[in-house]
């Protein structure tokens, strides 16, 4: 009696998702059939997830990022690349550095020694007291010059 009611309720839900299907075929499952595990899988891409999240801390711990505006800040660089990225924020960067990117409006950087300055973005200046780097300009009224 109970396999006959257990057998009656499986196919009373199993017409039931039947019918809110869009057209799919499905097929049966036999009592030796398995079913992924959703928290297997869940498992895997979390762990995948964590993959990526470590390589990203590890190549953000070389390079400085600041994301924002109106900030004022001073750091030191020890051959790391700059990303600076926001609107009225004053950076000095004292030491060696790669690459500097500045993006956004009204952003005033000073820099020790770098070999490549990027700026994108209107009304930014950006001084350095080193070697000459290698500049690029993809804004308007913008000041990139050695530091008097």
């Amino acid at each position: 009696m109970i396999r006959k009611t257990a057998m009656m309720l499986l196919l009373a839900v199993g017409t039931g998702l039947g019918a809110c299907s869009s057209g799919e075929t499905h097929s049966e499952l036999s009592g030796s059939d398995s079913i992924p595990s959703a928290t297997g899988e869940a498992s895997r891409a979390s762990h995948a997830a964590q993959q990526v999240e470590s390589a990203t801390s590890a190549s953000s711990a070389e390079d400085i990022v600041i994301n924002g505006s109106n900030t004022v800040q001073t750091l030191a660089l020890q051959r790391q690349n700059i990303e600076l990225t926001g609107d009225d924020n004053t950076a000095t960067f004292t030491g060696q550095g790669r690459e500097c990117s500045v993006t956004g409006s009204n952003n005033v950087v000073a820099l020790e020694d770098v070999k490549a300055i990027e700026v994108t973005g209107d009304n930014n200046t950006v001084t350095w007291r080193g070697g000459t780097p290698t500049v690029t300009n993809l804004g308007q009224h913008n000041v990139i010059e050695r530091a008097k």
